[in-house]
């Protein structure tokens, strides 16, 4: 996977802003407020141009869309535009990912009646125009959405198995692997050099040794 590091998200009548826009910096990042000020949404944002889903995995469509905007009364805003932007780094590149949702109404012959024919999605990546599956494609050569859970659903992690698990030709991964691959190439001898005074002591047993063995003899 490729190192991606959230830059900025914006959006028009996305849930209950009819406006926003969110910078991020390179370290940890905080959205404070109170209940129904909209914290979940930017999530939900960010979820929504990756992987049209929000924070509890539901799917967006149709007239129950769970990213357009609602009136007063509770009843969905229909006959507008939601459009959601996250410029993304990846790599050291930066990269712009736009998505639009368009309602598509249908007018029955010889009558003023419309019908609702469902939302269409518009995808764009650095200002080009995609296909859905060029999109889609792109995200996932880039992010892995079980890593992001991992992130960000504290149940996620408890939900897996320890070790892989197989059922027929699928494999459900464990927790071991997700770990494995969210560490990427980390090695006895980076970790020494990150911090190279405080491994000093046991350096030469933590390069010869299991970790896990320098650390006993060391205790």
């Amino acid at each position: 996977m490729a190192k991606v590091i959230l830059k900025s998200l914006s959006a028009r009548n996305f849930k209950c802003f009819p406006e926003v826009m969110v910078d991020f910096s390179d370290k940890v990042n905080e959205i404070c407020g109170a209940n129904g000020t909209g914290k979940t949404t930017i999530y939900d944002l960010f979820d929504w141009i990756l992987f049209d889903t929000n924070s509890h995995d539901e799917s967006d469509k149709g007239l129950k869309s769970f990213s357009r905007p609602k009136d007063t009364n509770g009843k969905t805003v229909d006959n507008i535009d939601v459009e959601g932007i996250a410029v993304l780094d990846v790599n050291g590149r930066e990269v712009t990912l736009k998505k639009t949702q368009r309602q598509k109404w249908q007018r029955v012959r010889g009558t003023d009646q419309v019908n609702f024919k469902g939302n269409e999605n518009i995808f764009e990546i650095d200002g080009v125009q995609k296909k859905q599956s060029e999109y889609e494609e792109f995200i996932n050569s880039i992010l892995d959405k079980e890593h992001i859970k991992l992130l960000t659903d504290i149940y996620f992690f408890e939900s897996l198995p320890e070790t892989d698990r197989k059922s027929g030709k699928n494999i459900e991964k464990g927790r071991r692997s997700y770990l494995l691959e969210l560490a990427g190439d980390v090695t006895a001898e980076s970790i020494i050099n990150e911090d190279p005074e405080k491994w000093e002591p046991i350096k030469q047993d933590v390069l010869a040794l299991e970790f896990k063995d320098a650390m006993s003899k060391e205790a």
